[in-house]
């Protein structure tokens, strides 16, 4: 338990603030994160990873109304990355609904 909030705080000190409202505003850097994924394929036996290369994390702390706080993560499907063009290609296909353009 230490350890994890040693790496929150350690994650929160490098990432860039800014004070609104009464709100710290913690935006998370993607050159210095990951946004990633791993799905289980072939009856579970492998798995499928990858990342999305774009995408913005937006942390708002309202220390005096905690309710009030939030986090908006947006995530640019099209961005998606394998490793394997062609299944990237195929999971931008119309076959799934991430190559959509849904509302939120």
């Amino acid at each position: 338990m230490k350890t994890l909030f040693s790496l929150l705080i350690a994650t929160l000190v490098f990432l860039p603030v800014r004070l609104a409202f009464g709100q710290l505003i913690y935006e998370v850097a993607p050159n210095h994160s990951t946004g990633g994924f791993s799905v289980p394929i072939a009856g579970e036996i492998t798995r499928v990873s990858g990342k999305f290369m774009d995408f913005q994390i937006t942390i708002s702390y309202d220390l005096d109304n905690i309710p009030q706080s939030s986090v908006t993560v947006v995530i640019q499907a099209t961005s998606i990355n394998t490793g394997i063009a062609g299944r990237d290609d195929h999971l931008l296909s119309p076959v799934f609904s991430m190559s959509r353009n849904t509302p939120p």
